[in-house]
């Protein structure tokens, strides 16, 4: 076997493991994407559930679900004090940022009702920022978890 033999074989064995590689690195990108399909889909079937209030005889679910929804009332209090300090009403048309000042929306027009839209910050309770759990102002530890609260 001569010296331009064995280069042709180092090259065809250079290529077949550079294939080998590729299939390989293409494989485990699609595992990735699959995997991460799987938990957003798992995600989404677990607000199903919380939403529609399915399995309720399950404690670990049910326990879960009332989880889910505390915090969600805690996000939506939070993002009411945000928009409050902020001076700004969420357009109900288009949800596009809206000064409270304004009585029409400047992206799609649509009037701005002024009894729904104005919340008051200063009506909002604290709520526990390890379990969403809300509590009664002044209130030291969360009656829930026994989280420390800040004041």
């Amino acid at each position: 076997m001569g010296w331009g033999d064995k280069l042709n074989q180092i090259t065809k064995s250079a290529v077949s493991k550079s294939k080998e590689v590729a299939e390989i690195t293409r494989l485990n990108m699609e595992i990735s994407s699959n995997e991460q399909k799987i938990k957003e889909l798992a995600a989404q079937i677990g607000m199903i559930v919380a939403e529609q209030q399915l399995l309720p005889e399950n404690e670990e679910i049910a326990g879960a679900a009332d989880k889910i929804r505390s915090l969600q009332e805690a996000v939506a209090r939070n993002k009411a004090t945000i928009q409050e300090i902020r001076n700004i009403n969420i357009c109900p048309n288009c949800g596009a940022e809206v000064s409270r000042s304004s009585n029409f929306c400047d992206k799609c027009g649509s009037p701005m009702n002024r009894s729904v839209l104005e919340t008051s910050a200063a009506s909002a309770k604290p709520v526990c920022p390890n379990c969403g759990e809300q509590m009664e102002p002044g209130t030291q530890f969360c009656t829930n978890c026994g989280t420390k609260l800040s004041n």
